[in-house]
């Protein structure tokens, strides 16, 4: 769960990700673009899914990056830290390394009617990881998509999957077929992941974060993993801890402010006293988890 102070008001809980609790009333109006912060809130209280109030310590506060207005930072939630746990923690990416993200890599949607700026959960996520894998120097980067939008994120080799070879078909025809370092699926679907584990190089480091079956089952062509002695990595959305979560929030804010990395291009808002519409967001979020939408009170 996330937080961000709001000056005059804020954000509920989003879809159980993100928060943003309302400032005091006595709070002048001056001071309410000082304590524009993030915070991550710890509670595994089922009555907290959309709280109003909740409580955060002073230290583990960061400041909201100035470029992103406040539906864009209330928006970031889960996806930025997936995104970044992939990167710094899990992938050991070097710059030199070729690299795959596997999940779809949104842009733009019409999915919601008064959406006015979106990016998604594995979309966020695939999104996310691309620009920090770019901040951290990598060039050679494939991302796929079920279609390529006329529009990708600049520097990214796009792959399109209209089959379940369509990665190693791609990845043969540029050249980097067997010289994949490190796998990043967003996604979590067989077909995507087995193809691309042919294209891997000999210990190369898979990251995974998402399986569709509801029994969490998933069929991986083992032969070609030990063959190939690669190495898998579970993501574990949890795995950073309150002080961690600032060291991120610090860190990315920095890089939003000086346009290293580029904030939601669209951010869909709902107002929390119309049933209607939220119903609405959330079956929008659970049926499509690109989508990105902000719970307004």
């Amino acid at each position: 769960m996330f937080l961000m102070i709001l000056p005059k008001s804020g954000l509920g809980r989003k879809f159980g990700e993100l928060g943003v609790p309302e400032v005091s009333h006595t709070m002048e109006p001056m001071q309410s673009e000082f304590l524009s912060v993030f915070a991550r809130a710890h509670s595994s209280d089922a009555h907290l899914v959309f709280p109003r109030f909740t409580k955060v310590k002073v230290a583990e506060l960061s400041s909201k990056p100035k470029a992103l207005n406040h539906p864009q930072a209330a928006s970031l939630g889960l996806s930025l830290v997936c995104a970044w746990i992939a990167v710094h923690r899990l992938s050991e990416v070097k710059p030199t390394d070729n690299v795959l993200v596997i999940g779809k890599i949104i842009l733009f949607s019409r999915a919601f009617p008064r959406v006015y700026g979106l990016a998604g959960a594995r979309g966020g996520i695939g999104s996310g990881v691309i620009q920090l894998l770019k901040e951290r120097g990598v060039t050679n980067i494939y991302g796929t998509y079920r279609t390529v939008p006329p529009d990708t994120p600049s520097g990214l080799k796009p792959v399109a999957l209209p089959d379940t070879t369509a990665i190693s078909t791609a990845l043969k025809a540029s050249g980097d077929f067997g010289k994949i370092d490190v796998l990043v699926d967003c996604a979590g679907y067989e077909d995507p992941l087995n193809d691309a584990l042919k294209a891997m190089r000999d210990q190369g480091r898979v990251v995974v974060m998402a399986v569709h079956r509801p029994d969490g089952r998933f069929s991986i062509d083992l032969r070609t993993f030990y063959m190939k002695s690669l190495v898998m990595k579970g993501l574990k959305s949890s795995a950073l801890n309150a002080a961690e979560v600032k060291e991120m929030l610090d860190y990315v804010s920095g890089k939003y402010d000086n346009g290293t990395i580029e904030p939601p291009k669209k951010v869909g808002t709902v107002s929390m006293w119309d049933l209607e519409e939220v119903h609405k967001a959330l079956e929008v979020a659970a049926a499509r988890s690109q989508d990105r939408i902000v719970i307004l009170p």
